[in-house]
């Protein structure tokens, strides 16, 4: 486990909370610096926003330069596969879209647990979404779901789970 992974978690789900979000942060950042960098996979906010990101944690953390793979949740999570498989640690931090990658990288054994001092400020649609061993934090969600046009599908021909879809009388 590298200090920079809990560095940038702190950043990340503490942004603008307390001077310290965790009590160990001021012998990690000591730690982090003797490593100089982190490399977050970032799939849950756009480029410009991590960059914005890395940049505050740039200034929060001197000597701790925060550098940034913006891609989608599945590559970033195939990439860690094959870092963890290869043994390199290219990733400092993992940040998904996809709730069920954290799941497969607990039973894995690839997350180290991590509990902010603002744990508690979390809003309360996120709260069943902490892990209860305090390896993962849901900040953000996403909703999916299935419309249609009302005045071209009558509401009992409309699909009702996503294999609906598979009919091809909604190709197109």
């Amino acid at each position: 486990m590298n200090a920079a992974r809990w560095i940038v978690v702190t950043m990340v789900l503490a942004l603008g909370a307390q001077a310290h979000a965790f009590e160990g942060e001021p012998q990690l950042y000591e730690a982090a610096k003797r490593e100089k960098a982190l490399t977050w996979y970032v799939a849950h906010y756009n480029s410009e926003s991590a960059a914005a990101i890395c940049n505050g944690f740039d200034k929060k953390y001197p000597g701790v330069k925060c550098n940034y793979v913006r891609t989608t949740a599945q590559v970033a999570y195939q990439r860690l596969a094959q870092d963890q498989k290869a043994g390199i640690a290219q990733a400092s931090v993992i940040s998904s879209t996809d709730v069920g990658h954290y799941g497969r990288m607990k039973q894995d054994g690839w997350l180290a647990a991590y509990r902010p001092k603002n744990l508690s400020e979390l809003i309360d649609a996120f709260k069943s979404f902490i892990d209860p061993d305090g390896l993962y934090v849901a900040t953000a969600a996403g909703l999916v779901l299935i419309t249609y046009n009302t005045s071209v599908v009558a509401p009992a021909d409309a699909p009702r789970k996503w294999t609906d879809l598979l009919d091809p009388k909604w190709k197109g």
